[in-house]
């Protein structure tokens, strides 16, 4: 959807936030489907296509031979992909030594533990990117191609040295299905033919990231409890009532790993079991089932005798609200929301306001600085994100689909700087799109707020005056109790 742009605006920097595409269940479920089953090839045999995996091997080189080659077998038979020739070729590590990097980045047992069950050349790994999910991934970057290029000639139609070097900033969380996301949304923006064989863009990964939830803060995580409790308590009955149905028609229980922490399908969420209030069903095993239900549904596979459509909505909305409903609701609290979303997305936040910074703070022709950043994440990112923006509401009060991405598009009204001089801030308009809609931010609609006649144009003063309300000064000392 394209809305209007007034013809002094003049589009100066885009900043686009994305989930990752369809993946396989981020672990293998023995109740539900059996290796070697029917169901279970496919699930699991989702990803023949080979991946931009070039960034991982570089990376691999500069650990050996602190890691052992084992941590990196699962990538060997992907070495070379010649029918889609990488274009990221180095990983940086931000903020951090690598050695802080988690795990994740690598390896996992689960993977080397399906890869003894089968010899099936095309096994997704838990939690990898499925062959749709990449082509989500190569649509999205084709789409912000056809407007950002093609239409509004805003980004280059070759991608060239100068464009990947001063212009283009990437990031992404360190697990392989966001890394491979960021690659085909790439592929899609810049296609083979629009670049030179070989070219690389480095890919930014932050050692202590905070592009999901922080379940260490403690402050946060008090705050938000009373407000945790009552979303529980409004689907509890829904909730047993489902579960005893499912527990019943796969009756094995899930076992946990090994160092005793539960491995949910939202990053960051490593939660001990022994740590949680004792309900008849824990939100791990909720998660269970609701990860490999959606991404059956995502592959457009039969859901498992019994199971419906409607069961899989409804575990759906129940997990939606056991796991984020309460930080949700503590966000639009009076007395604590501002806090609330401090802790709960404010330094993700801080990071996007200093990349529009850097560009607001440059002449319109400077053939320098950010135009195009891309951050590549979870559910995890957009949904937090969307609470900061205030967005996650009515009908938007719903879980991130596969390739869910927030858009900010920065403006600078090139007749105000001719008319009479004008600051920075009282030139500079941002607009929100999420899934490609401008949305209307409800911080910007006071008089003198956006740009008049379109409530969606907040001004760069509005926008960054109420977003860096949110933006914690000293995250550490306010996560203390």
């Amino acid at each position: 959807m394209t809305e209007p742009t007034p013809p002094s605006l003049t589009l100066k920097q885009l900043l686009i936030v994305h989930r990752h595409g369809e993946r396989v269940p981020v672990r293998h479920v023995e109740r539900i489907h059996q290796p070697g089953s029917h169901a279970f090839n496919l699930l699991w045999n989702q990803c023949s296509v080979p991946p931009f995996i070039t960034a991982l091997h570089e990376f691999r080189q500069s650990f050996e031979p602190a890691l052992p080659q084992s941590a990196f077998g699962f990538l060997s038979r992907f070495a070379h992909a010649p029918h889609y020739p990488p274009i990221i070729g180095e990983l940086k590590i931000l903020q951090g030594d690598r050695d802080e990097l988690p795990p994740y980045l690598f390896s996992r047992s689960s993977r080397l533990q399906l890869d003894k069950k089968t010899k099936d050349c095309n096994l997704c790994h838990p939690g990898q990117l499925t062959d749709k999910g990449k082509q989500t991934l190569l649509t999205l970057g084709n789409s912000i191609r056809e407007k950002y290029t093609d239409s509004l000639h805003f980004l280059p139609s070759i991608l060239t040295p100068h464009f990947t070097t001063h212009n283009l900033y990437v990031r992404s969380t360190g697990y392989i299905r966001t890394i491979e996301s960021v690659q085909y949304l790439l592929g899609g923006l810049f296609p083979f033919q629009t670049r030179e064989l070989g070219q690389q863009v480095t890919i930014h990964v932050k050692a202590d990231e905070n592009m999901y939830i922080d379940f260490k803060c403690k402050k946060l995580m008090d705050l938000v409890e009373p407000f945790k409790r009552a979303a529980h308590d409004r689907y509890k009955d829904a909730m047993e009532k489902l579960m005893t149905e499912l527990t019943a028609k796969f009756p094995e229980e899930p076992k946990e790993n090994k160092d005793g922490m539960v491995d949910m399908s939202t990053p960051g969420s490593f939660i001990k079991p022994s740590a949680q209030k004792q309900e008849k069903f824990s939100i791990q095993q909720i998660d269970a089932f609701y990860d490999t239900f959606k991404a059956m549904k995502a592959a457009s596979l039969p859901l498992p005798k019994g199971v419906t459509d409607q069961d899989v909505e409804s575990l759906g909305k129940i997990f939606m609200e056991y796991f984020l409903g309460g930080f949700v609701d503590a966000s639009y609290s009076p007395q604590q929301g501002s806090e609330v979303k401090r802790l709960f997305t404010g330094r993700f936040v801080g990071d996007l306001l200093d990349v529009l910074k850097t560009r607001v703070e440059k002449p319109l022709n400077d053939p320098y600085g950010i135009k195009l950043a891309l951050f590549s994440g979870h559910d995890t990112t957009i949904g937090p994100l969307l609470v900061g923006l205030g967005l996650f509401n009515g009908e938007r009060r719903e879980w991130p689909m596969f390739g869910a991405n927030v858009t900010f598009e920065l403006f600078e009204d090139v007749k105000a700087g001719k008319v009479a001089p004008a600051a920075a801030d009282d030139r500079h308009f941002v607009r929100v799109r999420y899934n490609g809609v401008a949305q209307k931010l409800d911080f910007c609609q006071a008089r003198g707020s956006h740009f008049v006649g379109d409530p969606t144009l907040c001004t760069y003063k509005a926008f960054n005056d109420a977003m860096k309300l949110i933006v914690p000064q000293d995250y550490c000392a306010e996560c203390k109790l």
